[in-house]
């Protein structure tokens, strides 16, 4: 299991993600939903499409725009469909479980595919 952690509160949990750019994305049921408030920032991203964004709350304290969503990307970047990465400063740990997991999962995230 994949934990995304940021100043040592899990934000999101799951089996695997997707790599892209350097960013490992989360599947939206996998955040904790008690950490995320949706934001009312929206951008047009040329090669990805419409971004959604949602501010994180950790101990009381707020992180505007520190994850977003393309529901519907642009064809080119299919791949991140729904997929939700944080800012940089969130970390993931753990390992890949489940399909996908194990050896080929870690060759895959190492050459940026399904992690």
């Amino acid at each position: 299991m994949l934990r995304a952690v940021q100043h040592g509160t899990v934000l999101a949990g799951a089996p695997r993600t997707v790599r892209v750019e350097e960013n490992d994305r989360c599947r939206p049921d996998s955040v904790h939903q008690y950490h995320s408030v949706r934001s009312v920032t929206g951008t047009l991203r040329p090669r990805k499409g419409i971004a959604r964004y949602y501010q994180l709350v950790i101990d009381d304290a707020e992180l505007l725009d520190a994850a977003w969503c393309c529901p519907h990307p642009s064809p080119f970047a299919r791949r991140i469909r729904g997929h939700i990465p944080f800012e940089p400063a969130a970390e993931f740990e753990g390992e890949p479980g489940g399909p996908g997991g194990g050896l080929f999962g870690r060759l895959r995230s190492l050459v940026g595919g399904a992690r």
